[in-house]
């Protein structure tokens, strides 16, 4: 199974390509056009219940995905699409090693990757949009939808990187954290960054260039007046 992507940056799609027999894993109501070659069932994307169960209380996925299939003659693709606009950044968890990811960014993955909860470090809350983060391991490829344009950011051992929280899309499982506040309580209130994640290399952190919270109110203004 192989990931590419479609459609530009701006609204990009994964084009999860199968061959004949192979399976891919996409979020549940993300499929926007397949072909005809390839069935599709309701799984709980691998883990049983209880791990299913996790994901949907603890890291906002759904419950039950799709699993899609190519047929045994011939291969076949299925385009799966974010529900906002932005990129894909498709990343292949064999060659990145254990990856941790933002709650609800997993879009599509290969039926070899384990997509788990995982604590999103010593301190309870790294991201302001949620209390976990998606862990992924095994091999294979994923697509993470984003808000905005992708940036890869290398850091280096001994250097650190510090990144809003709402504009944090995956980072290496094995990075050291901290996260709080932004120069002290009263400087974050002061200059609008609530919550920050700083990061200690070596590992390689993807942030987005929009947040998901401030895009939610840009489109719906109403609710977002309606919570200050």
């Amino acid at each position: 199974m192989h990931i590419d992507t479609s459609c530009g940056l701006a609204y990009a799609a994964a084009v999860c390509r199968l061959a004949a027999g192979e399976s891919v894993f996409a979020e549940r109501s993300s499929m926007a056009a397949l072909s005809g070659n390839v069935s599709v069932t309701a799984t709980l994307g691998g883990g049983g219940l209880a791990r299913g169960l996790t994901r949907k209380l603890l890291a906002e996925q759904t419950l039950v995905v799709a699993k899609y299939t190519a047929g045994r003659r011939g291969g076949g693709w299925v385009r799966a699409v974010p529900p906002f606009p932005g990129d894909v950044a498709v990343l292949d968890v064999g060659q990145t090693g254990p990856l941790r990811a933002h709650t609800g960014s997993v879009l599509a993955y290969a039926t070899t990757v384990d997509v788990t909860t995982r604590s999103s470090g010593t301190t309870p809350l790294l991201m302001h949009e949620g209390l976990t983060a998606v862990g992924l391991a095994g091999t294979g490829q994923v697509a993470l939808a984003t808000c905005g344009g992708i940036e890869h950011i290398e850091v280096p051992r001994g250097e650190q990187l510090i990144v809003d929280s709402g504009h944090l899309v995956a980072w290496s499982a094995g990075m050291k954290m901290k996260s709080g506040p932004l120069g002290g309580p009263l400087k974050a209130v002061l200059t609008g960054e609530l919550w920050v994640g700083e990061f200690h290399g070596p590992g390689h952190v993807l942030i987005q260039t929009r947040a998901a919270a401030d895009l939610r109110g840009w489109l719906l203004p109403e609710r977002a007046n309606a919570n200050v």
